[in-house]
């Protein structure tokens, strides 16, 4: 008899070589319940997480291989999705994954001659994360039908907000951006600087389609006129903004948000009042790559708004 699931999301993060045993094996009649959403990559995966509902993060081996902890402690970060490893049973790979955010593991051949396990244990797993959820107490509820956040969300992976004409890129050209500026400035000993920004209206009614894409192509505007034409910017998540600013130590990346913050907040005849938040990371000798300056800069911006919060109230 199989599980009585009720219409739970999952994302498949699996290497795309490796992943359609596993998607074959989700689309049985067992898994029936399950919304599937599939990612090559560890950063999509993040990207998923971000836009859309997500009850259980299976994460396959194939895109984790104890190699990359930064990866597992990035995604596991998001707290929106417990997590499930799938991996051989090599004691490093494992270990490296429960310390750094994986909820359980299940040895992949076990998952793949053994549905039932999988799925009782893929919904144990997602009733750890409905526990996190109502510890946590949020209180948002995301009421946006799913297959349209689906929908909307494989266009907004490659797609601009604000005014086209403008140098702002979409989150996944940044990541790649990033990528690059990463390894160019390890090459050549250069510092770089990673902004995560956020504006925050003051007023919470400010949520309607029409004054979101106001407050976008606020933002899309306002950022460009800060920023030397040197750095890049873009999307990041539903709501914010990440800027590259290559060659630039922390101090010079203060004076830009301070440059940015005035632009950003300065009055509007459309807009409520605006603050803006910011969490900014160095490269350095203890954060040598994308995930870690990406996790931390996220660390940092969600301290600032708490911070930001506390002194509006």
């Amino acid at each position: 008899m199989g599980m009585q699931l009720d219409h739970s999301s999952l994302v498949l993060a699996s290497d795309q070589q490796d992943r359609w045993a596993l998607r074959a094996l989700l689309e049985a009649p067992l898994f029936r319940g399950w919304e599937v959403r599939e990612a090559d990559s560890i950063e999509r995966a993040r990207f998923l997480m971000q836009m859309g509902p997500c009850d259980v993060l299976l994460l396959d081996s194939s895109l984790y291989r104890g190699s990359d902890p930064e990866g597992v402690s990035w995604l596991a970060a998001q707290q929106s999705a417990p997590m499930l490893i799938l991996a051989e049973a090599e004691p490093g790979v494992i270990v490296s994954a429960l310390q750094n955010g994986a909820r359980q593991w299940l040895p992949r051949d076990v998952a793949l001659r053994q549905p039932e396990i999988l799925a009782a244990t893929l919904s144990q797993v997602s009733r750890i994360g409905e526990m996190q959820r109502r510890a946590k107490a949020t209180g948002e509820e995301l009421v946006d039908c799913r297959r349209q956040i689906n929908r909307l969300v494989s266009l907004l992976w490659d797609s601009v907000p604000g005014d086209g004409r403008r140098s702002w890129f979409p989150q996944r050209h940044m990541l790649e951006r990033l990528d690059e500026e990463v390894a160019r400035s390890k090459r050549h000993g250069d510092s770089l600087t990673v902004v995560l920004g956020e504006i925050q209206p003051e007023e919470s009614a400010y949520a309607s389609v029409e004054s979101s894409h106001q407050l976008a192509s606020w933002t899309v505007e306002k950022v460009t006129e800060g920023k030397r034409r040197c750095d890049v910017a873009g999307q990041y998540g539903p709501s914010g903004f990440i800027l590259l600013l290559p060659k630039t130590p922390s101090e010079g990346a203060a004076h830009c948000c301070r440059r940015i913050k005035v632009r950003l907040e300065q009055p509007s005849q459309t807009l409520p009042r605006l603050h803006t938040s910011f969490g900014v990371v160095s490269l350095s000798r203890e954060i040598t790559t994308v995930k870690g300056l990406l996790r931390r800069a996220e660390e940092k911006l969600e301290r600032a708004k708490t911070e930001q919060l506390r002194g509006v109230h």
